[in-house]
C-alpha cells in the first residue's frame, strides 16, 4: 500500500510539473516580440478596447472581428496572424509591404490595402472568403493569383486592372473575368 501512495505521490508531481510546463510554453510572450509594429499593436489595442493596464495577449486575438487602421504608418503586420476570427481589415495608406502574416486568415471577407508598398499578394491566394477587396495605389505588377480567390473578387480584376494601368499594360493576360 506504500508504494501504491508513493505512486500516486510521484505521478502528482509529475503531472503537476507537466502542466506548469505546458502553460508557460503556451503563455503569450512580450507583445513586442510578436507583434512588433507599435502603430499596429496600439491600433489592434484600441480595436479590442483594452485599457491601459490590460496586457495584449494572443488569445485576445481571437477576439478581433474587425480592425481599422489607416494612415497610422504601420509597416508590418505580424502579430495578425493570431486573428483567426479577423473579418476586416483596413490597413490602407500605412507602408506595408509584407502580406505573409494575413495568409491563413480564410475568414476574412474585406480587406482594404491600397495605397502601401505591396508589391507580392501571393499571400491573399488562400483567402476563398474575401467578398470585398480594395488594394490600388501600390506597386503590384501580377494579379493573376487573385483568379483563385472567391468568385466575387474575381469579377473585380478587370476593374482594377484597368484602374492600375502598369499591371494592365505590363500584364493583360492576368485579367480574367
Amino acid at each position: 500500500m506504500k508504494r501504491f501512495y508513493t505512486l500516486c505521490v510521484v505521478l502528482l508531481l509529475l503531472s503537476s510539473s507537466l502542466l506548469s510546463a505546458y502553460a508557460q510554453e503556451n503563455e503569450s510572450p512580450d507583445p513586442a516580440i510578436w507583434m512588433p509594429d507599435t502603430n499596429l499593436r496600439n491600433a489592434v489595442r484600441d480595436a479590442l478596447r483594452l485599457n491601459a493596464n490590460e496586457p495584449l495577449t494572443q488569445q485576445k486575438l481571437l477576439n478581433l472581428k474587425n480592425l481599422s487602421a489607416p494612415w497610422l504608418g504601420i509597416t508590418d503586420l505580424t502579430g495578425l496572424e493570431y486573428a483567426t476570427h479577423l473579418r476586416s481589415l483596413a490597413v490602407g495608406r500605412n507602408q506595408i509591404s509584407d502580406l505573409t502574416p494575413l495568409s491563413n486568415l480564410t475568414g476574412l471577407r474585406a480587406l482594404y490595402i491600397g495605397g502601401n508598398a505591396i508589391s507580392d499578394i501571393n499571400p491573399l491566394a488562400h483567402l476563398t472568403n474575401l467578398q470585398r477587396l480594395g488594394m490600388l495605389w501600390n506597386q503590384i505588377t501580377d494579379i493573376h493569383i487573385l483568379t483563385q480567390v472567391a468568385t466575387y473578387v474575381k469579377s473585380c480584376l478587370i476593374f482594377v486592372a484597368m484602374i492600375n494601368k502598369k499591371t494592365f499594360n505590363s500584364n493583360p493576360s492576368a485579367v480574367t473575368a
